[in-house]
This record gives C-alpha cells, sequence and structure tokens, in this order.
C-alpha cells in the first residue's frame, strides 16, 4: 500500500515538473517570437533586441521558436517578460503561461457581480446543468486544462467569470440545439461600442452573443456569410475587435465556448450528419491560434474535432481550402506546422510521450494532408497537372483489386482516388511540396516502429501511421520505410523456404547471381533474362552476388561493387546505348543505337533490383526519366532539361509575335537530328511533313510534335524495355508511390551533399579506440585534408560504393575498428558493415600513408 502511494506520489511530482516545463517554454517561446517590448533590452534571444538590431528578420519562424525555447529551458537561458500595461492589473490576464484563468478583485466584486447579473437576466430560464444542477455563484481559479474536462459531461464555464467545474451559465445542450443564433461582424463591433457606453464597459450582452454562436455548430454555420461562403475578412475583424478589449471574461467566454463545440464536433462526427463545413472554417480563422496557451488548451481538441470528421466530409474539405488564396494557404501551414513542432518541444520532458499517439500532432498531420490536397487541387483547377499518369491507374487498380476494397486503401489514397490526381503528375504547385515536410516530426520520428503500425494487422499495434500522411515525411525517413518494406518481404521469403523445407521441397530465399569479372555483362543479361522470364519472384527476393575464382560471403559489401562494375561497363562510349551531354552531364537515350532491347531491360531491372536492395547507383539522367519511370507523361517543360537548346528555339517560336514569322523561321513539319557516327536522318512530324509550312497558326501543334518525338516516339523501343524492366522489380512495392521524380532520382543516385563533418560526428568506435584516441583525431584530420577525388576513393572503400546516402553521410552507420598496435598493415574495410579496421599507427603520417595506399589501390574483394 505504501508502494502504491510512493508511486503516485512520483507520478503526481513528474507531471507537476513537466507542467512547470511546459509553463517556462511558452514564456521563452513568447519572449522569442513577440519580445519583452523594453527599449533598453539586452538579451540576444529577445524579439525585441533582434528587431532593434537587425529587424524582423532576425526573429525566429514559430517553428524554430519551439525548439530554441525548449533549449532554453533546459540550459537556464536569461529570460526577459513583457512589464504589465500601465494602471493595469496582472490579474486581468487571462492567458497567460500557466493556461489558468485568473479574476482580478474588480471582477470578483461588482464588475463580476454586474456582469454576471446581466448574463443571468438574459438566460436563466433555460439554464441548468445536464445533471440538473442549479446556477450558484461561487468562484474559484481554474486551470484551463480542468474546464475542459469539466465539459465531459455537458457543463460550461460561466461566461465573463470563474467558476466551480460543477456550474454552468447558458443554455443548456439540449435546449442550445433549438436556438440557433446567427452572427455577424457588424454585430460584434456593433455591441462592443453599446458595451463601451457604460464606464467602465460591462460585456455581458456581447459575452452572451459569442457563446450562443461559438458553442454552437448550428449557430456558426449560419454566421459571419457572404453569397453563402464564410467570409474570412469580415471574421477576422470581428475576432480581432474582441481580442483587441484584452478583457478577461470576453476572451474565457471564447475559449470555453470553442471547448463545448468541440465537444459537440466531436458528437457530430461520430453520428455522421451531414451539415455545412463553415464552422470549420470559422474556427480555423481564429487568429488567436497561434497563441501558445491556445496551442496549449485549445487546439488539441478541435483539431481532433477535424480529424474525426468522415472521409466525404474530409473530401469536402479539401475542396473548400482548394478555394484559399495561395497566402492563406501558406498561413495555414505554418500554423500547423507550429502545432507540431510546439507540441514535439513541450514533450521533451515527458516520457510517456508517444508521437504516434498525440492528438495534437496526429491531428494536424491529418489536417495537413488536407491542405496538401487542396494544395494539388489549386494546381489542377488552374491546368498545372500533366496529364494522368500511371502511379494514379496503379492505385486504381488497387482499389478494384479483390483484396483492397476502397474502405481498406489509406486515407492518402482515397484521396488520391477521389481528386483523380497524384502529385507526381504536378507541374508548378503553389505550395512547393518540400515544405510540407516536418522536420521536427521527422527527426522524432522512430520509423520502425512507424512500420510497425502501418502494418498493425501483422504486428497488432495500435495508433496513426504516418506513411498513411505522407506529405509531411522527409525523402529520408520515407527511403527507410521503403528499406524495411523490402526488407518485411525479404524476411517472409525466408521463412516460406523454412516452410517448404518441412514439406521437403526445396526453395533459395535468395536471388543469386554468379558471375565473372572478365565477362560481367554478358554472365549478369543472361541470368536474368533466365530470373526474368521462367522465375520472375526471384526478383524480389534477397540479392547475393559470387565473383567466380573469389572468397567471400555476399553482405552487402560485394553487391556494391557489382553495380558498379555493371554501371560502368553498361555506359560506356563503344555500346553506343546512350548519348551523354557534356553541358548538362548526363544521359540520354540514343535513338540510333544497334542494341537489343535485351540490354535496356537488363538496366531497367538493375535499377529496380539496386532500389530493391538499398545500393545507390552512380546513374546521371535528366529528371524526365525519373518522371517516366514512375508513369508520368512527358510535357514541353521536360524539354528544357533533356534538349535545352531545342527548348528554347521552340519557346521563342512560339512567342514570336512579327508579322514576318514564316520567312523568319522558315520551317516545315520536317526535321533534322545528327546520330553519334555524323549521320543526318529526317522525320516527318506528320504525314507529308516535309511540305507542310509551320505558321502563326500551327506553331502550337508543330511544338507539340517536336516535343513528343523528341521525348516519345523517337526513343521508344529503348525507354519500353527501360521502364518494363524497372517496373518488373518495383510494382510489388507498394511504398514507391509515395515519391516524387526528384525524390526517385535520390533514392537511386543518393545524395549530392557531401559532408564529412557530418560522417565523423556520426562514427562510433571499437575495440579500445574512441573519439578522443590520438590515432582517431589524426585520422579525422588526414580524411578532412582529403580533395574531392580522394574523399570518394575513401567511401569507396570503406562502403564500397562513393555514392552518398540519402540523408547525407551521417546515415552510414560507419565505424572504426580498432585492429592491433602499430604495424605496416594497410587499414582493411568490411564494406557490409560499413567498417574500417585501423592499426594503431605511432604517427600522423604513417597512418596517411597507410590509409593512401589502401584507399587508391585497393580493387575487388579480399584486398588486405
Amino acid at each position: 500500500m505504501a508502494t502504491g502511494i510512493h508511486q503516485s506520489n512520483n507520478h503526481s511530482s513528474d507531471k507537476s515538473n513537466n507542467i512547470e516545463v511546459q509553463k517556462m517554454v511558452v514564456k521563452y517561446f513568447k519572449m522569442l517570437t513577440e519580445g519583452c517590448g523594453r527599449n533598453e533590452c539586452t538579451n540576444t534571444n529577445c524579439a525585441t533586441y533582434k528587431k532593434a538590431q537587425g529587424g524582423p528578420e532576425g526573429v525566429p519562424d514559430p517553428n524554430q521558436a519551439a525548439v530554441i525555447a525548449l533549449r532554453l529551458v533546459k540550459s537556464k537561458g536569461n529570460l526577459c517578460l513583457k512589464e504589465p500595461e500601465p494602471n493595469s492589473e496582472p490579474t486581468h490576464r487571462t492567458r497567460h503561461s500557466a493556461g489558468v484563468k485568473v479574476v482580478s478583485p474588480s471582477d470578483a466584486t461588482s464588475k463580476g457581480v454586474t456582469e454576471e447579473s446581466h448574463s443571468m437576466e438574459t438566460s436563466q430560464s433555460t439554464a441548468s446543468s445536464e445533471d440538473g444542477m442549479d446556477i450558484s455563484n461561487g468562484r474559484e481559479v481554474v486551470p484551463i486544462a480542468e474546464t475542459h474536462q469539466s465539459t465531459s459531461s455537458g457543463n460550461h464555464m460561466m461566461v465573463g467569470s470563474v467558476v466551480k467545474v460543477s456550474e454552468t451559465y447558458g443554455p443548456s445542450s439540449t435546449a442550445r440545439q433549438d436556438i440557433v443564433t446567427s452572427l455577424s461582424s457588424e454585430k460584434i463591433l456593433n455591441q462592443i461600442e453599446i458595451s463601451k457606453q457604460v464606464d467602465p464597459p460591462t460585456y455581458g450582452k456581447l459575452k452572451d452573443m459569442v457563446w450562443n454562436c461559438f458553442s454552437n455548430i448550428a449557430s456558426l454555420n449560419c454566421s459571419f456569410l457572404s453569397n453563402g461562403k464564410v467570409d474570412k475578412k469580415s471574421l477576422k475583424k470581428a475576432l480581432s475587435a474582441l481580442e483587441a478589449l484584452n478583457d478577461p471574461g470576453v476572451s474565457n467566454t471564447l475559449m470555453n465556448a470553442i471547448l463545448q463545440y468541440c465537444k459537440e464536433a466531436e458528437r457530430e462526427a461520430v453520428r455522421k450528419n451531414s451539415t455545412s463545413l463553415n464552422h470549420v472554417i470559422i474556427m480555423l480563422e481564429n487568429p488567436l491560434l497561434m497563441d501558445p496557451d491556445y496551442l496549449v488548451q485549445i487546439v488539441p481538441p478541435l483539431l481532433n474535432s477535424i480529424r474525426r470528421q468522415n472521409k466525404e466530409k474530409q473530401m469536402e474539405m479539401v475542396e473548400i481550402l482548394s478555394e484559399y488564396s495561395v497566402e492563406e494557404l501558406q498561413e495555414l501551414l505554418s500554423f500547423l506546422h507550429q502545432v507540431i513542432a510546439f507540441t514535439i518541444a513541450l514533450s521533451e520532458t515527458d516520457d510517456e510521450f508517444e508521437l504516434e499517439s498525440c492528438t495534437a500532432v496526429t491531428s494536424a498531420v491529418v489536417l495537413m494532408q488536407m491542405v496538401y490536397f487542396a494544395n494539388l487541387l489549386y494546381a489542377k483547377k488552374r491546368g498545372s497537372c500533366r496529364p494522368p499518369g500511371l502511379l494514379l491507374k496503379h492505385v486504381k487498380e488497387q482499389k478494384s483489386s479483390s483484396s483492397r476494397k476502397m474502405e481498406n486503401l489509406s486515407p492518402y489514397e482515397q484521396m488520391l482516388i477521389h481528386l483523380e490526381l497524384h502529385p507526381a503528375d504536378l507541374i508548378n504547385p503553389p505550395i512547393p511540396l518540400d515544405r510540407f515536410i516536418n522536420e521536427e516530426l521527422n527527426s522524432r520520428m522512430d520509423v520502425e516502429h512507424d512500420f510497425s503500425v502501418r502494418h498493425s494487422s501483422q504486428f497488432e499495434v495500435q495508433g496513426l501511421s504516418f506513411f498513411h500522411y505522407p506529405c509531411c515525411l522527409s525523402p529520408a525517413n520515407k527511403v527507410e520505410g521503403l528499406r524495411l518494406d523490402n526488407r518485411l518481404s525479404m524476411f517472409q521469403e525466408r521463412h516460406l523456404t523454412l516452410v517448404h523445407l518441412l514439406f521437403g521441397q526445396a526453395r533459395n530465399p535468395y536471388f543469386i547471381l554468379r558471375v565473372d569479372r572478365e565477362n560481367l555483362l554478358q554472365d549478369t543479361l543472361t541470368q536474368l533474362e533466365i530470373y526474368s522470364e521462367d522465375r520472375p519472384d526471384d526478383l524480389r527476393k534477397q540479392l547475393r552476388v559470387h565473383f567466380r575464382g573469389e572468397e567471400g560471403l555476399d553482405e552487402g559489401g560485394l553487391q556494391k561493387e557489382f553495380f558498379q562494375l555493371l554501371i560502368e561497363e553498361l555506359f560506356k562510349p563503344e555500346y553506343a546505348m546512350f548519348m551523354y551531354n557534356n553541358d548538362e552531364r548526363f544521359y540520354w537515350f540514343n535513338p540510333y543505337s544497334y542494341e537489343s532491347d535485351r540490354e535496356y531491360h537488363l538496366i531497367g531491372l538493375l535499377v529496380g533490383i539496386a532500389i530493391y536492395n538499398n545500393v545507390i547507383l552512380d546513374i546521371h539522367f535528366p529528371m524526365v526519366v525519373y518522371r517516366k519511370l514512375i508513369g508520368c507523361q512527358a510535357i514541353f517543360e521536360d524539354l528544357f532539361s533533356t534538349h535545352p537548346l531545342i527548348a528554347r528555339g521552340l519557346k521563342s517560336l512560339l512567342d514570336y509575335e512579327e508579322e514576318n514569322f514564316e520567312e523568319t523561321f522558315d520551317l516545315t513539319f520536317c526535321i533534322e537530328q545528327t546520330d553519334l557516327f555524323g549521320t543526318i536522318h529526317h522525320h516527318d512530324l506528320k504525314k507529308g511533313g516535309g511540305d507542310i509550312k509551320v505558321t502563326k497558326d500551327n506553331r502550337q501543334e508543330y511544338v507539340n510534335l517536336y516535343m513528343d518525338w523528341l521525348l516519345n516516339t523517337s526513343i521508344e523501343s529503348q525507354l519500353r524495355p527501360f521502364q518494363n524492366g524497372f517496373q518488373q522489380v518495383i510494382k510489388g512495392t507498394s511504398l514507391i508511390n509515395l515519391f516524387t521524380a526528384e525524390e526517385l532520382e535520390l533514392l537511386v543516385c543518393g545524395s549530392k551533399e557531401w559532408n564529412f563533418e557530418e560522417l565523423e560526428e556520426s562514427t562510433s568506435y571499437d575495440g579500445g579506440y574512441s573519439r578522443d584516441h590520438v590515432v582517431i583525431r589524426n585520422f579525422w584530420e588526414v580524411v578532412h585534408s582529403f580533395d574531392d577525388t580522394l574523399k570518394k576513393k575513401f567511401l569507396q572503400f570503406v562502403t564500397g560504393s562513393d555514392r552518398v546516402p540519402l540523408g547525407g553521410l551521417a546515415k552510414l552507420k560507419f565505424m572504426i575498428v580498432k585492429n592491433g598496435p602499430d604495424s605496416d598493415r594497410l587499414p582493411t574495410a568490411h564494406t557490409c558493415f560499413n567498417a574500417l579496421l585501423l592499426c594503431e599507427y605511432s604517427t600522423k603520417e604513417k597512418l596517411k600513408d597507410r590509409l593512401l595506399k589502401a584507399v587508391t589501390h585497393a580493387k575487388g574483394f579480399g584486398m588486405l
């Protein structure tokens, strides 16, 4: 018994400590974003100081401020707060950092009684709690959090004052359903002027208006309207006027009304009633939502009420948001980022915090995905989309399959189908898609746990999976999710092998390639053809490579070397499979290649197999190739990345408005192209093209046909087998649908950021080495002195690839292991495990000499 009491006290103490930390975070947050207002402020973290020194640009955005605030709390940084307004009592403040509502002495006496009496007279006939309790006049200081908890029984706080949890004010929930009050900004502004005619002002009537409207869905749906839609400008004007009053009674009334609204909205969502969504729009337009106190107390239940809307309502919400201006969408997106960042910052002190179960974070992510699709729909309505591609087709095929009906698709997939739209088909979205990625969420996210939640039917894990809302995910976390998805498939394959063995049936769980270094291309081509035609499912097993005549078990290192050697071979100029653009530094398909479909199909297979086995390739294609790999249709804008000179010429052709058009350009619908051997080829873009002049009237047709010939028709015999090879491997990987073309390029080729400081920071040590060991310090000084060429060779030596993984070098999980005392032996590497074995060299010069020899002369497995 005593133990139980002790544990309870500890829990209460931890909770109290968390609340105190949250209070301090809010105080620092306000200092960082609003400042203290003192002209003589010298606190370098304060917004007032920053504005005085360098203008508003120096003030951190809300996301950054939330993180910095937590850091300052931990370090007990200097804190300066706003001074109270002159001739005002500090206790008037209703939304301070503790989230506690306090009434001033004047509120508690004559002023409070006057307001309360007025309010009682207007609503006493219907005022009662759901349990039949009468109203009393008792008061006490009550945290907003307690107010929120009290509303679960149907009670709400007394308007304009602070009352006991059990007391109510205004009409009951039952009576309020029959009372619909339409409110407008004009009514609010007029009532404010009337209230101010009394000295001191009394706001009893105004608080009644606010409560009756903002606590009631039906009232909100018919309020602040213009031509049947919410007049957001007028609404903000009214809400700003209420805020400007700086009256605790009005502020408390609005907050409590919103909490009551959240309860009703959740019940409405459960009942799936068909009502207007004006009430949601009104709630989201409240400028006070950015206030830290609202973020802690009001925003979580508010967003949760929106999240619980059924799928039809969420899709309707997307339609409404798509009519917002770009600035309004950006403002809403910024608010949601702030909610996530602020909530995660506060959670740093909570050991029991779970990201996937946090109401504020998960609800913000659900609404963020609505904004994301509204952004896509905004672009679609304005013609800024490609024709539908294969990705959308694949999602629709999943819907029509017997195993995955509409209700079994993820929210993301359901929205894709409803809108007939995939983000990969966007040309220029009004808000760039990477703006939806939330860094705080991605850095805190446990990808393996989230993956388990996504496969909850297999792992019996509860919660929301962020992979069902991929707009907020970083490419690095998407790649990690894809890797886990592939590993699960490989594990299931090995499990099936064991099952078959029990019944005496032989089955290999691996996809094995046995190749000769001297005949690498032909060996690989022959075996891949056999697998592709006879055993295509084996292509999605874990790859194992064996070089004939060499020892070594492939745990990842050999396959990296295999891909590098094979790609070098395939892209050799003598094969003429690709044309290299020296100016843009990429490869393009050679339309006059003499190679058969087999070779192009092989390259497509290799790209797919590399993705499936988490291997990065040294391939350089223009972006349109990756768009085609995921099924996007080519458009004129793609021509600028593949044939920039031709694209600029065609653009000038379309823009030319002088009368002498035909004389200036003198073109027909016949084009010519020179191959790698200097031979000129002529092609009619349409039948009899050589006899058809290009004019102002038909120039758009000419540009369309020219673009189609360059990006589609001329390379169809090379591109089609390449795409087919890629899709043969990838089509069984569900998460590939989450990637845009830009992310697919990163997935195939890796990051372009070479940050060896990141590699040093993330490296682990074993065998007696540590970060401070003299050999390790010498080692990093040597590595940092390498030029880019040597750094690439170093990566090749220790990892088997000179490519940087998506997310940077910190993702390598590099390890340095002590390999004995001082010696003349060269360093060795286990490329399968990204491990370097390093002797305890006596001097820095010797270490550099040994390392350079190992890095520059290593070739093949078993080099010591």
